[in-house]
C-alpha cells in the first residue's frame, strides 16, 4: 500500500519508528521533519516510485496525506 510505503522512507529519513508517523503527520507534528530532511524525503521518494515533484509541489507537499495524494495524481 502506497501510504505505508512513504511511512517507511519517512521513518528511515527522520530516523524515528514508523509508528510515530500516523496517517495524519505533517511536518509541524514530527519535530525532525525540518526543511533538510523534507528534501531528503522528497528525493528518496521520487528515487523509490521514479517520479519528479516540481518546485511547486515540493513547498506544498508538508503532509503524509498530501505527499500521497499528490504521487497518486501521478500514476
Amino acid at each position: 500500500m502506497l501510504i505505508n510505503e512513504i511511512k517507511q522512507i519517512m521513518a528511515d529519513i527522520l530516523s524515528i519508528p514508523i509508528s510515530e508517523i500516523g496517517d495524519e503527520a505533517h511536518a509541524e507534528s514530527i519535530e525532525k521533519w525540518d526543511s533538510l530532511n523534507h528534501m531528503n524525503m522528497m528525493i528518496a521518494i521520487e528515487q523509490q516510485l521514479g517520479i519528479v515533484f516540481t518546485e511547486s509541489e515540493l513547498v506544498e507537499l508538508n503532509s503524509l496525506q498530501s505527499i500521497v495524494e499528490s504521487i497518486e495524481l501521478k500514476k
